[in-house]
């Protein structure tokens, strides 16, 4: 009898629509740092940008962790914290910066388990909090935000 891995593939490139970097939406690298049986920590690195024309530029770089547990062959839940890091360029009206704001990730990732690659789809919650008065955010402000992804999943030990 055949064993069955259930082991996800330790890259993802995917492409996230609203999400961590608002509503920029942003190209993400994710790599699995340590797994152990169904669970697993990932870390994400992301790039976004939004130009609203004639008054700012903005590009959002998320970086997050995440708690994955895998429930089956095909659904895991997902939890994560970190930061996204907008960088501001505008006209005169705003002021170019920088603006690390807290965010984080809970939701689901469905994806094909047994495959050392594939398809995958994220959907959750994934809230802002803000320090500074930017171009979006008013100082000290919480945002509850949702996003969803569509990428590729590779590469297994």
């Amino acid at each position: 009898m055949e064993k069955i891995s259930f082991q996800l593939p330790n890259n993802n490139i995917n492409i996230e629509f609203l999400g961590n970097v608002f509503i920029l939406g942003s190209v993400n690298y994710e790599r699995v740092f340590f797994h152990e049986n169904k669970i697993y920590l990932t870390g994400r690195w992301g790039l976004g940008y939004f130009e609203d024309v004639d008054i700012v530029k903005i590009w959002g770089t998320p970086i997050l962790f995440n708690f994955i547990y895998n429930c089956n062959q095909v659904l895991s839940f997902e939890i994560g914290t970190g930061t996204t890091v907008f960088m501001q360029f505008s006209n005169e009206e705003y002021e170019d910066g920088i603006d690390p704001v807290i965010t984080g990730f809970a939701g689901i990732r469905l994806h094909r388990i047994r495959e050392s690659k594939g398809f995958t789809f994220r959907i959750g919650f994934t809230p802002i909090y803000n320090f500074q008065d930017t171009y979006w955010f008013s100082p000290k402000t919480f945002t509850p935000w949702g996003g969803f992804s569509f990428g590729y999943s590779f590469g297994k030990d």
